[in-house]
This record gives structure tokens, sequence and C-alpha cells, in this order.
């Protein structure tokens, strides 16, 4: 079953190069789909939320990422 977990792993990153982005993006999301169900009527808040948070999402993965040590 080990080279089935490599295999897997190889697989996802082709396509996740930062897993804490990745998580990150998935929550926010998420939560944003959340506020969806107990407001929908707040449609055009969500859209902003959303926008706003993966933009600081987006933000503090190169600032990780400029700071980590190679």
């Amino acid at each position: 079953m080990t080279w089935l977990r490599t295999i897997l792993r190889k697989i996802v990153g082709l396509f996740i190069d930062d897993p804490v982005l990745a998580a990150g993006v998935a929550v926010w999301i998420a939560l944003v789909a959340l506020l969806g169900i107990v407001a929908p009527e707040m449609a055009h808040v969500r859209a902003f939320a959303l926008a706003l948070g993966l933009c600081a999402i987006l933000m503090l993965s190169i600032v990780l990422g400029a700071t980590r040590s190679p």
C-alpha cells in the first residue's frame, strides 16, 4: 500500500504546489458557502467576501513562500 500512497502523492503534487494555500482556499470557500446557506439574501456581500478572502490567502501564501528558507 506504500506504493499507492506514493502514486497518489505524486498525482496530487502535480496540481497542488502549496498545501497550505490549497487548504486555506478550500476552507474559505466552505465558509462563504455556509454563509450562503445562513443568509442567502446577502449574495453581493458573499461575492465581495470571497474575493477579498481569496486575495488575502494568496497574499499570505506569497509572503510565507518568500520568507521560507529553501
